[in-house]
């Protein structure tokens, strides 16, 4: 009895083909087309994979962006500092040395500069004494009358050293012109002041006995 097999189902079934997915089965002389179209077809020839239609996750590495982040910053602890026996020092006197070691730094260069530079400079002296002699002696005759250690201008360097004489019987009295007698400085016998002046004629003395004396000397 012949066999129709004008098509063979193999839709539930996996057939294994080495080349291609369409072959054909041969009986007698009639060629009969068998359709795998519905099958699992398992391919043993190895051939390229296509992922031109494929979606390729590709791991990119980018920069951290911590633009919007709150990023912890820690506090970090201060050397302590020790000198050379070994004592820690504070950090107040740390900050202490610091601002010396910067002044020494600019005295540094600055010794630096005026070695290798030169240097000028002016040394005033102070005026000397005019018609004035470089010591003398003042007698006020009268108790409460004051009178000018000299009569008349006499410019001084520095000022005018002032003694009462040791033979004086009172105390005599000695201040600056514009001032009184309570402003005065007072001097036992031999007594002796310094009058910081610029003129002898601005010493006034005064005497609590007629007949006192004082003596000067210009400076």
């Amino acid at each position: 009895m012949p066999l129709d097999l004008t098509r063979l189902d193999v839709t539930a079934e996996t057939v294994n083909v080495d080349d291609a997915a369409e072959f054909t089965i041969t009986i007698g002389a009639q060629d009969t087309a068998l359709d795998v179209s519905a099958a699992t077809v398992d391919v043993q020839e190895a051939s390229a994979l296509d992922v031109s239609a494929a979606t390729v996750e590709v791991q990119e590495a980018t920069a951290l962006d911590v633009s919007a982040s709150t990023v912890p910053v820690e506090q970090q602890t201060p050397v302590q500092v020790e000198d050379s026996g070994g004592t820690a020092i504070d950090p107040a006197t740390e900050g202490k040395l610091e601002s010396v070691r910067a002044l020494l730094d600019k005295l540094d260069d600055a010794l630096t500069s005026v070695g290798s530079d030169e240097v000028r400079a002016t040394i005033e002296n102070g005026a000397s004494p005019v018609a004035f002699p470089d010591t003398g002696r003042r007698t006020v005759s009268t108790a409460g009358s004051p009178e000018a250690l000299v009569s008349s201008s006499a410019p001084v360097a520095s000022g005018v050293e002032v003694k009462a004489m040791p033979g004086n019987t009172g105390t005599a009295f000695v201040f600056i012109s514009g001032e009184s007698k309570s402003d005065s400085y007072p001097l036992a016998p031999g007594d002796e002041v310094f009058m910081p002046v610029d003129d002898a004629s601005k010493v006034i003395v005064d005497v609590g006995t007629g007949g006192d004396t004082v003596a000067f000397i210009a400076a």
